[in-house]
Order: C-alpha cells, then sequence, then structure tokens
C-alpha cells in the first residue's frame, strides 16, 4: 500500500536550469504550482515530474530515468520511514558532499524499483560515502531513480535501492 499523507514535497532546480516547481498532495490529488520565473522547460519537467508522482500514488512506478543538477534537469529522491526529516538531511548532506544539488523532496511514496541494491547501514551520510563514486556512476548512466531510507523501514532499509 503506498502511503502519502499530504506533506508537502518542494522542488528545486539546478542553478544551471533556474527554474522551480513546488508539488503539493490533496484528497483531489497534486497540484503543480510553478513560480512566474520558472521556464518553459522547468514547468514541463515538473509536470512531467507530476506524472510520476500520480503513478506512485497509483501504485506503479516512476520512469526509470535519473537526470541530474550536471544535466539542469531533476534528480528525485525518495524519503521514507519514521524520522522522515531527518531521513531527508541526511540525503541533502550525501548529495552535497558528493558533488550533487539534491533537487526534491519526497515523504511517504514507498515503491520498490528494479536494479541493484547494496547495504550501507542505519547511517545514511557516513556509511553512504563509500558508495559515493557507485552513486555518481549509477547517476551518470541514467540507471534509475534513488531511494534514500533512514534504515528502519522493512525491505528498502538500510540500502540505496535502484
Amino acid at each position: 500500500m503506498h502511503e502519502f499523507q499530504g506533506e508537502e514535497c518542494v522542488m528545486r532546480t539546478s542553478t544551471r536550469a533556474k527554474a522551480a516547481a513546488v508539488i503539493g498532495a490533496g484528497l483531489l490529488g497534486l497540484t503543480l504550482v510553478a513560480p512566474a520565473y520558472a521556464s518553459e522547460q522547468g514547468v514541463a519537467e515538473a509536470r512531467q515530474v507530476q506524472d510520476g508522482y500520480r503513478n506512485c500514488l497509483d501504485g506503479g512506478t516512476i520512469p526509470p530515468t535519473v537526470q541530474t543538477c550536471t544535466d539542469s534537469r531533476y534528480q528525485l529522491w525518495y524519503v521514507t520511514g519514521p524520522d522522515k526529516e531527518k531521513a531527508f538531511q541526511n540525503a541533502v548532506t550525501l548529495g552535497c558532499l558528493d558533488g550533487y544539488e539534491p533537487v526534491a523532496r519526497v515523504i511517504g511514496c514507498d515503491v520498490s524499483l528494479p536494479g541493484q541494491r547494496w547495504g550501507v547501514g542505519p547511517g545514511i551520510v557516513g556509511s553512504t560515502l563509500q558508495n559515493g563514486a557507485n552513486l555518481r556512476y549509477l547517476t551518470s548512466q541514467g540507471v534509475g531513480w534513488p531511494v534514500i531510507t533512514d534504515g528502519a523501514r522493512g525491505d528498502l532499509g538500510q540500502q540505496w535501492q535502484w
């Protein structure tokens, strides 16, 4: 069962794209709010991400594509677990240390994705830095959307999953 409890999902763009969108969730679905300075490309990308949210909420999966700030597109992080805010802050720290700008925040959408996975232990930042090269390589190859957990949620716990 996919969960979505109405937390705000804040989308930030890369510095190259210079577009932004805020996606909010409600009982009637998702609403896209794009600031006036968002470029047409940025709005189109945000709508594509919004469609991904809809797929996730409907029990589907996010399209298996990773686009990073290096090519002016969104990179989407999934954050699950009881301490969601801490997990997200860890993801931000990890992304910055590994040279990426974390550009999205997703709370409460627990989705299983295909591909490789490896354990990183419950300390997301400290334990995952050793996988930084793998993260960078897989992201550059467009292998899939990264999933971050706080190490305390069942099958996804203590893992990066691609």
